[in-house]
């Protein structure tokens, strides 16, 4: 397995908020992936304006997610709850970002629609699309979301300047005798961003083991691993994110990744959820001729 298994963090609290960006950057440009412990990030966060007073209300937020569903009102992963909304940065400006209405449709208030692959089916019914509930109006406010807004604006900005769109979506992945669990359902996979950050929220009554991250190479094939590809050097990490803020940052077209199943920690203590905050960020549709530079590798 690569010697990047064992990086755990870019002693962040060490450097200046501005040379932090520009370290995270350089681990990213050079390695594909960083894993950023919540001790490093949460003070980068403060200096991006976060609040402890904001911390509680932001996670909060959690408790709001609900199921994506299709256009023809059918669940898909029903133990994974979700909140999703766009927004507009654009590198060459202020870090501010702005939500984004594009992804939203009169017939479906309250949600952003995601197009997906026609080939995927419910049944006898052909789905077009995922609804997903947006993130509520306050959430703009939150100094917590504009700090992680901030960060993300600042990466960016940190290798090209241009216009990108961020999905930021909170995730409840439940655990229970009923409910899978199972944040990746298709296994190992790349989701066509340019950069993805998968951040740690909560977690509770979460085996110690459960709920990990890997992180592959190219040439692992997509899908649900073998135990050979575990053992095999196409496997460049795997790390469990534990702590509030603890964060796995990923050049998404460089690499592939994969989340694990949750498991209780404690059956008789009822279900086990763990929240996580994914942050993909893409050029616009119109962009796309313009990739280069920046996160993109």
């Amino acid at each position: 397995m690569s010697n990047t298994l064992c990086f755990c963090g870019l002693l962040l609290s060490s450097v200046s908020d501005h040379n932090a960006v520009a370290s995270l950057h350089a681990r990213l440009q050079q390695d594909r992936f960083a894993i950023v412990p919540a001790s490093e990030l949460w003070p980068l966060l403060l200096e991006h304006g976060a609040t402890e007073t904001g911390r509680s209300p932001f996670a909060g937020y959690w408790d709001l997610a609900t199921p994506q569903r299709d256009e023809h009102g059918i669940e898909i992963y029903p133990y994974k709850g979700t909140l999703t909304s766009y927004y507009a940065m654009d590198t060459s400006r202020s870090d501010d970002a702005q939500r984004s209405t594009a992804e939203t449709e009169p017939e479906f208030p309250g949600h952003v629609v995601e197009h997906i692959d026609p080939t995927t089916v419910n049944g006898d019914n052909a789905s077009y699309y995922r609804l997903h509930q947006q993130w509520p109006l306050s959430a703009d406010s939150n100094t917590v979301m504009l700090a992680v807004q901030r960060l993300v604006h600042r990466l960016m900005a940190a290798g090209a300047t241009g216009s990108f769109h961020a999905m930021f979506s909170a995730f409840r992945v439940t655990r229970s005798e009923t409910a899978l669990g199972d944040p990746s359902p298709e296994g190992v996979h790349q989701d066509s961003a340019v950069l993805t950050i998968v951040m740690l929220m909560r977690r509770h009554n979460a085996a110690h083991f459960s709920g990990g991250s890997r992180v592959w190479s190219l040439e692992q094939p997509s899908g649900k691993p073998t135990t050979e590809s575990v053992r095999s050097d196409r496997l460049l990490a795997s790390h469990t994110l534990r702590e509030p803020f603890d964060a796995l940052f990923l050049l998404d077209r460089e690499v592939k990744h994969e989340a694990l199943p949750v498991l209780q920690a404690d059956e008789a203590a009822g279900p086990a959820t763990r929240d996580v905050l994914t942050i993909e960020v893409r050029r616009p549709p119109r962009s796309e001729e313009a990739r280069g530079g920046t996160c993109e590798g």
